[in-house]
């Protein structure tokens, strides 16, 4: 390939989008993105769905002092690096809200693993890569309900153990 001047181009793209429905990253994905998160761009692909028009958690106007942001329900990069989420679900439109940057955006995020755990299998998500830390795993061991049935599904895909799906 040669571009108008007769330098070399850059090829067509040769490789293949994974993040699409997939809700977890590879362990090879995950141990490079330990070493640098990736970039974002939350604002304008929200922007592109909802408009910032009021505090989705408050309800309140933006003003200069507290403008709104996009505001992840699970925090991107504690998300990467604890649980290997991908980014493209960290920055689904069902984990960000328009938030006030001062007070509503912290009371949107969820704070702790295990808070962060419940909201995945609330989700339909109940399995865990198991290249996790430990710690990470006990999280969601501590949380499994005892009576023995779990909905294993990813966030948007088929299940992931292979069964087929009920319907309801």
């Amino acid at each position: 390939m040669v571009q108008d001047d007769g330098a070399p181009a850059w090829p067509k793209k040769w490789w293949v989008v994974r993040f699409v429905s997939e809700p977890f990253l590879t362990r090879e994905e995950w141990r490079a993105y330990l070493n640098a998160l990736p970039a974002r761009y939350t604002r304008k692909e929200l922007e592109a769905l909802r408009p910032p028009v009021k505090c989705e958690i408050c309800g309140g106007a933006p003003s200069p002092e507290n403008p709104l942001q996009a505001a992840h329900r699970i925090p991107f990069a504690k998300g990467i690096q604890h649980l290997a989420l991908t980014p493209r679900f960290l920055n689904s439109p069902d984990n960000l809200r328009w938030a006030h940057s001062r007070v509503c955006n912290q009371a949107f995020e969820l704070k702790r693993l295990d808070l962060v755990v419940k909201h995945l299998q609330t989700e339909g998500i109940m399995r865990l890569p198991r290249f996790l830390p430990t710690e990470v795993l006990r999280a969601r061991d501590s949380l499994v309900s005892g009576n023995g049935v779990a909905r294993a599904r990813t966030a948007s895909g088929p299940r992931r153990d292979g069964a087929a799906r009920r319907r309801g």
